[in-house]
């Protein structure tokens, strides 16, 4: 029986979490009676946590070993752009660590496996390749059959080659806006339509600081990943009043894969204190797509641990 301060609990989540796929039922622990099992990959709690229930379906799912902070999205579905490693994994694992089920992709069949694996029951792994429009929208696709429906959207892509504008050709430009903005673009056209109908949904894409800075040597990136921004804030706008917010997160120096091959082991360029934890960066991104953040649309939140010297 299922007590009132529990079903009261239950109400705050977002109505429209479906039933978890038959593929996933390890992930979600059924209470018969006085028994719960833990949901895998969270392990025994060290310190206080919270235990958080909700009914759905004629069953209750109880989650345990989630922080204390709830975030308000246990049960919701996430599909997590080019997350193999990177700001993409810390996003991803960000978003399992709050009770979310992750799809995220990689083009390596082997290193989004065990990417996944790491992750624990949650995550969902996929092969796919969003560098180009229809390679992200083939990715949202087989996240959604994977998932049910999507609730969360990280995009996410990696970037385009280094360069200035003497040692880069005007033929490289296509691909890196098809790279680094409309693979992006296509995405959240093939989100949003279910997300507005539905009243509720997040959106975040990692960009880069270099929307607010362009910095040197990456041309490509900073205009493709400019006019991203632009794009995001105008359907922002346009969708505000219908549960969805779309937001971006501008990351400066981290610890990628990415940062250490344009700028060395130093991965100082933009002179911060010291480069940053992808680990930490999803912890915004998770926020972002919190109950908490539905008055958070149309932002831009540069995460760069000081290094922008601008007021805005």
């Amino acid at each position: 029986m299922t007590s009132a301060a529990t079903r009261s609990q239950s109400e705050s989540l977002p109505s429209m979490i479906p039933e978890a796929p038959s593929m996933i039922p390890e992930a979600i622990a059924h209470v018969g009676g006085s028994c719960a099992q833990t949901l895998p990959g969270f392990g025994v709690p060290s310190s206080p946590y919270s235990f958080r229930t909700f009914v759905r379906g004629g069953f209750d799912l109880v989650v345990v070993g989630l922080p204390l902070m709830d975030l308000g999205i246990v049960g919701t579905r996430a599909a997590v752009a080019a997350s193999s490693a990177g700001l993409g994994f810390g996003a991803a694992k960000a978003l399992v660590d709050n009770g979310v089920f992750v799809a995220m992709c990689g083009r390596d069949r082997a290193r989004v496996e065990d990417a996944a694996a790491e992750l624990g029951a949650l995550a969902i792994p996929l092969v796919a390749d969003v560098s180009t429009p229809e390679g992200a929208t083939s990715f949202v696709a087989a996240a959604r059959e994977a998932l049910g429906v999507i609730d969360i959207l990280v995009a996410n892509a990696g970037g385009p080659p280094p360069g200035t504008f003497s040692s880069t050709a005007f033929d490289a430009f296509a691909p890196a806006l098809e790279l680094s903005l409309l693979s992006s673009v296509a995405m959240c056209y093939s989100v949003v339509p279910e997300m507005r109908e539905r009243g509720w949904g997040r959106i975040v894409a990692i960009t880069s600081i270099s929307v607010r800075e362009p910095i040197a040597n990456i041309i490509l990136s900073n205009t493709a990943r400019a006019g991203l921004t632009g794009f995001l804030k105008t359907l922002a706008r346009e969708i505000a009043m219908e549960g969805v917010t779309v937001n971006s997160v501008q990351p400066g120096a981290h610890l990628t894969d990415r940062i250490k091959k344009v700028y060395g082991d130093a991965a100082q360029p933009g002179g911060t204190l010291r480069a940053g934890d992808p680990l930490d960066f999803g912890q915004l991104v998770a926020f972002l797509c919190s109950r908490q953040a539905a008055f958070i649309t149309g932002a831009a939140i540069p995460v760069d641990g000081g290094g922008f010297a601008g007021l805005q």
